[in-house]
């Protein structure tokens, strides 16, 4: 509501009849590598039972040949909107891209354009706040820098690397080669 967003007139449950269903897919991939991933699906689908939508969960595979297509499900016509979470195979983005269906994106891989996901794209604040936990431990004193994350697998990772960098570079500092592992 915060964001203004709004099920289309047909779908609001004020106005349709109770043999309409609205469903919205959560297409995820590898959601057992975080229980953070499944704690946010699971807090979705509690939200949507409030309101009567259905949360129709969509696994998608993280490796994909060239003649992949997307499931059944998410192309019928019987789903209403589409959460993309933890997808970072970026020709699986762009097939998900090209659907009609309303897309929110939470985060995407890092050479992909936000512009071209044809929906809308959530990333956490990641540089500013990384770049304050750099700098308290520079002033701290302390000399050795590494940073652990893959920068070229989420935009949310490489956005955490930029903060780290600039904020040593900004204290004339360098990172340790033996405590970075960004591949």
């Amino acid at each position: 509501r915060e964001l203004d967003y709004k099920f289309p007139e047909e779908l609001d449950r004020n106005t349709a009849s109770e043999k309409e269903a609205v469903n919205i897919a959560v297409a995820v991939c590898r959601p057992e590598t975080s229980i953070f991933w499944m704690t946010i699906i699971h807090q979705i689908a509690k939200e949507f039972s409030y309101h009567n939508v259905n949360l129709v969960y969509t696994y998608l595979p993280s490796v994909i040949g060239e003649d992949y297509s997307l499931p059944p499900q998410l192309l019928g016509g019987s789903i209403h909107g589409i959460i993309v979470m933890n997808v970072y195979n970026e020709r699986l983005i762009r097939l998900l891209a090209r659907s009609d269906t309303p897309k929110v994106f939470l985060d995407t891989a890092t050479g992909i354009d936000p512009s071209s996901l044809n929906g809308d794209l959530l990333l956490m604040e990641s540089s500013t706040s990384t770049a304050r936990i750099t700098e308290h431990l520079v002033k701290q004193g302390r000399k050795s820098f590494g940073f652990i994350g893959d920068i070229n697998y989420a935009k949310s990772n490489y956005e955490r690397f930029d903060g780290f960098t600039k904020t040593l570079e900004r204290f004339g500092l360098a990172s340790s080669k033996e405590y970075m592992l960004t591949g």
